[in-house]
């Protein structure tokens, strides 16, 4: 495990639990896939901004 792969899950930690539940459930965008979620982490600190980012405002 490498530093950059360590820090990648800690950003995705901060991940807004409803944006979580989207994915488990197959219900995030389209585009919201996880090639695309890595190349955007890291992502807004606030849940708001993160919405925002995935397409869910």
């Amino acid at each position: 495990m490498t530093v950059s792969w360590v820090i990648h899950l800690l950003y995705a930690a901060f991940i807004d639990p409803s944006l979580v539940q989207h994915i488990v459930q197959g219900t995030q965008p389209a585009h919201v896939t996880a090639d695309w979620l890595k190349k955007q982490l890291p992502l807004p600190i606030a849940w708001t901004d993160q919405r925002q980012v995935m397409g869910l405002l």
